[in-house]
């Protein structure tokens, strides 16, 4: 995935959860906390943030793994000199 594409994806991730949390904090600000359409929108809700963790996982695995990379090329010039 390129990096605009990450980006774009994160938004769109990121774009959701918000929706969802503001629909969340609106109802309790509202008092409309319980019942089905309650239960619906904290599961929604959750979903979202869960779909956003997983995908910042992805990225703490790339920056790792570039950060691995970046180790060993240092290494490498290291033992150059």
């Amino acid at each position: 995935m390129s990096n605009g594409d990450q980006r774009y994806h994160a938004y769109q991730l990121l774009r959701e959860l918000d929706m969802l949390t503001s629909s969340i904090m609106n109802q309790v600000a509202y008092g409309r906390v319980g019942g089905p359409l309650w239960e619906e929108a904290l599961l929604l809700q959750q979903q979202a943030f869960l779909d956003w963790l997983t995908y910042a996982d992805t990225l703490i695995f790339s920056v790792d793994q570039v950060s691995s990379l970046d180790a060993s090329k240092d290494r490498g010039v290291e033992s150059q000199e």
